[in-house]
């Protein structure tokens, strides 16, 4: 892209790269990061007409939270991500 002088990377991310909500911790900072790299990559690449965006999805309502086990295999038995934003759904 840089080389052909235009471009667009486009990374699909989660709204807990910006937003975290307890027990996610690892997936909330692995969306932070791909956020971070992301706005560092814009900056270095703008120069060169190559374009970075990040698409942040929202929370989804699934039963993923309630299949979810703990690191030591456990039930984690399920959390609403809605309970911990101040927002109406």
């Amino acid at each position: 892209m840089i080389k052909r002088g235009s471009g667009h990377i486009i990374a699909v991310s989660s709204i807990q790269g910006k937003i975290a909500i307890p027990q996610r911790s690892a997936y909330a900072a692995s969306k932070h990061a791909l956020q971070a790299f992301c706005d560092t990559l814009r900056a270095e690449v703008t120069q060169h007409n190559v374009k970075v965006s990040v698409i942040t999805a929202g929370y989804i309502n699934t039963n993923l939270s309630l299949n979810a086990v703990t690191g030591t295999g456990q039930i984690y038995g399920g959390i609403i991500a809605y309970d911990f934003l101040d927002v109406e759904v």
